[in-house]
C-alpha cells in the first residue's frame, strides 16, 4: 500500500511538472534605443492598468517568464519622464517576441491576431497627424477652411473604416480574450453611438470571459449612465465641493431653477484649457443670465487651483470629490460641456468652441 501511495505522488508530481511546462510564456522583448539602457520595462494589465511584473533592460532586450493559466492581454511599457515606449501583447503558452521601437509583435496565435489587427489600423489613418498640423499652419483663413473641410471628411472615412475593421476584429475573436479588447474599442470610439441594448447584441455568443469582464461590465453602465443624462433627460444631482469656500455642496446648489452651462474639465488637459475662452466669453456675455460652472474632474487640488488663477476663471469653480461626477453622466472624455434648462432638463452635451455660445442663445430664446 505504501508503495502504491509513493508511486501515486510521483506521478501526481509528474503531472503537475507537465502542466506547467504546457503553461510556459517567454516574452523577449527588444528595445534598441540607448537611452532605456539599465532602465525598467513593465507589464501592466492591459484592462485593469495594474503592474504585474517588471525587469530591467540589458543590451537592448528583456524578457519575461513565468506560466500563465488563460491568455492575459498585457501592456509592455517603459515609465520613464519623457520619451516612453508601450505596446500591447497577448501572454500565452509559447514564446513571444516583441520590438517595442518597430512594434513587431509575433511568436504566438493570439499575438499574431493582434499584430495584424494593428498594422492595419494604423495603416487606415495614416498621414492624418501630419496632415491635420500642416493645414493648422496656414494663414488664410478661408483656405484653412477649405482644407478643414477636406481634411473632416478623410477623417471620418478613416473612423468609418476602423469602426468596420474592429467589428470584423470582434466577430472573429469574441470567444478569446482578444474579443475584449476589441468590444472595448468599438464602444470607445462611438460611446454617442452606441446604446446598451446594442452592446447587449454584440455580446450574444461571445465567451463568458468576454461578457463578464470588468472592462465590458463598466462599459455596459457607462452607456446606461449616459442613456440617462442624455438631451432631454433631467440633470443628475452629484456631491462637489465649492472651490472657493471648500464647502461640501451639491450640484442642484448652483442649477436649480436656472440655465447652467457646466464644463467638467482638468488642469492637465490641453483641450480642456483650450475652451476656457469660449466658456469666459459665457459668463463675460451672458453670466447674469446663465450660472457658468467649472467642474474639475481627475486632478490634483493645488494644479486646479494654479490652473484658475492662470486662466482668470472668475466663475464658479467646482470639485468632484468623490471621483463619482464623470461616472454619473457616463463621460469617457473631458472636456465634456452640457447646458442644463432652468427646468433641469439637459438641452445639449458634448459642446464645443462656437456650438457652446449657439446652444446658450437658443436657451435664452426659448426661455423667454
Amino acid at each position: 500500500m505504501k508503495r502504491i501511495a509513493l508511486f501515486l505522488c510521483s506521478a501526481l508530481l509528474v503531472l503537475a511538472a507537465c502542466n506547467k511546462h504546457q503553461n510556459e510564456y517567454t516574452l523577449n522583448g527588444h528595445l534598441d534605443d540607448t537611452a532605456f539602457e539599465g532602465k525598467m520595462v513593465y507589464l501592466y494589465d492591459a484592462f485593469m492598468g495594474t503592474v504585474m511584473d517588471s525587469t530591467t533592460i540589458a543590451n537592448g532586450v528583456f524578457t519575461f517568464k513565468d506560466t500563465v493559466g488563460s491568455p492575459k492581454m498585457v501592456t509592455i511599457r517603459t515609465n520613464e519622464e519623457d520619451l516612453n515606449y508601450d505596446m500591447m501583447a497577448v501572454l500565452e503558452p509559447g514564446t513571444i517576441y516583441a520590438d517595442l521601437v518597430t512594434d513587431s509583435l509575433s511568436g504566438t496565435a493570439l499575438n499574431d491576431v493582434l499584430h495584424r489587427f494593428l498594422v492595419s489600423d494604423e495603416a487606415l489613418g495614416e498621414g492624418l497627424e501630419e496632415d491635420y498640423y500642416s493645414l493648422m499652419t496656414i494663414e488664410d483663413e478661408e483656405e484653412q477652411k477649405a482644407a478643414m473641410k477636406e481634411f473632416q471628411e478623410r477623417y471620418d472615412e478613416a473612423i468609418a473604416e476602423d469602426i468596420k475593421l474592429i467589428k470584423q476584429y470582434y466577430d472573429e475573436n469574441k470567444t478569446n480574450i482578444l474579443g475584449i479588447y476589441f468590444i472595448n474599442n468599438l464602444v470607445e470610439m462611438t460611446p454617442d453611438q452606441f446604446t446598451s441594448d446594442q452592446l447587449e447584441t454584440l455580446l450574444q455568443g461571445a465567451a463568458p470571459e468576454v461578457v463578464n469582464h470588468p472592462s465590458v461590465q463598466m462599459k455596459m453602465e457607462m452607456l446606461k449612465k449616459l442613456e440617462a443624462t442624455k438631451v432631454g433627460q433631467p440633470y443628475v444631482d452629484i456631491d462637489v465641493i465649492d472651490f472657493q469656500t471648500g464647502n461640501a455642496a451639491k450640484l442642484s446648489d448652483y442649477v436649480a431653477g436656472k440655465i447652467a452651462l457646466v464644463d467638467f474639465w482638468a488642469s492637465w488637459c490641453r483641450p480642456c484649457r483650450g475652451e476656457i475662452p469660449n466658456i469666459a466669453n459665457i459668463y463675460k456675455k451672458y453670466g447674469d443670465k446663465v450660472a457658468v460652472i467649472s467642474l474639475n474632474v481627475w486632478d490634483k487640488p493645488e494644479s486646479q487651483e494654479e490652473a484658475i488663477k492662470e486662466l482668470n476663471m472668475n466663475w464658479i469653480q467646482l470639485t468632484d470629490p468623490t471621483k463619482n461626477a464623470t461616472e454619473a453622466y457616463g463621460v469617457n472624455g473631458i472636456p465634456q460641456i452640457l447646458l442644463i434648462g432652468a427646468d433641469g432638463t439637459i438641452l445639449a452635451r458634448d459642446l464645443r468652441e462656437g456650438a457652446i455660445e449657439e446652444a446658450v442663445v437658443n436657451a435664452l430664446k426659448q426661455s423667454i
